[in-house]
């Protein structure tokens, strides 16, 4: 949106230069600072979202995702041997 203003301000500044008179060359003079001074908010304005998406807190994650980091990186514990074996001429 200010880059279409700073062109309406281009425009209108080659309008009143165009004048060849000395109002036409101030106001021609005016309006090219106006035109720079808007496109150089928009670059600020611009970088300015970046930066404050930056600086956003990171998007939580889905449980389906928590669920899978956990087993992912969760210990797996050794198996347990077996139990031995009874003797087949004991009786408990």
């Amino acid at each position: 949106m200010l880059e279409h203003l700073a062109d309406l301000f281009e425009a209108a500044g080659k309008t009143a230069k165009s004048s060849e008179r000395q109002d036409g060359y101030d106001l021609h003079h005016d309006l090219r600072t106006a035109e720079i001074t808007l496109r150089r908010l928009g670059e600020d304005l611009h970088v300015a979202v970046e930066r404050m998406q930056a600086l956003a807190a990171p998007q939580r994650r889905s449980w389906q995702e928590a669920v899978a980091d956990y087993y992912g990186t969760a210990r797996i514990t050794p198996a347990l041997p077996p139990p031995p074996a009874r003797a087949a001429g004991r009786a408990p």
